[in-house]
């Protein structure tokens, strides 16, 4: 099977190929589909200051699907910076993308954002002290194929 699809690279049998080969054309299909729709998340590589919530709240990752960046988690200041992460190549938008979010200010719930930027980094647009604390789900963020 020499020929895959452009965008996903799905595999697909040609007209010179055997039926006997029918089997391994499949299972390649099936592979490459499962990987696109189910990649894995992976954890984010947080800056100085900034942890896992931990205890019962999920840990917090990143994956693409189709093109799409999604980032996930609870995440817990321990300093002052405002840098959470920075995003490796491959998984940074192509544009600056903000995501509003209630955050934990020590003593009540707050409304900020934060920003997913075009160099990778995830920053807050407050200035976080030790405990404060919020989650970080992101709708779906263009970073390319």
């Amino acid at each position: 099977m020499p020929a895959t699809t452009p965008k996903y690279a799905f595999p697909y049998p040609l007209g010179t190929d055997l039926i006997a080969e029918g089997d391994d054309a499949i299972k390649a299909l099936a592979e490459r589909v499962e990987a696109v729709l189910g990649p894995p998340w992976i954890a984010l590589p947080f800056a100085a200051g900034w942890a896992n919530i931990g205890g019962a709240y999920d840990l917090s990752y990143y994956c693409k699907v189709g093109g799409f960046l999604y980032v996930r988690g609870n995440v817990m200041a321990s300093g002052t910076s405002v840098t959470i992460c920075t995003l490796p190549a491959g998984y940074r938008p192509v544009a600056a993308q903000l995501v509003s979010v209630n955050y934990w200010n020590g003593s009540t719930l707050a409304i900020s954002q934060f920003a997913v930027n075009a160099a990778g980094t995830i920053t807050t647009s407050w200035n976080p002290a030790s405990g404060h604390n919020f989650p970080i789900i992101t709708p779906p963020i263009w970073v390319g194929p």
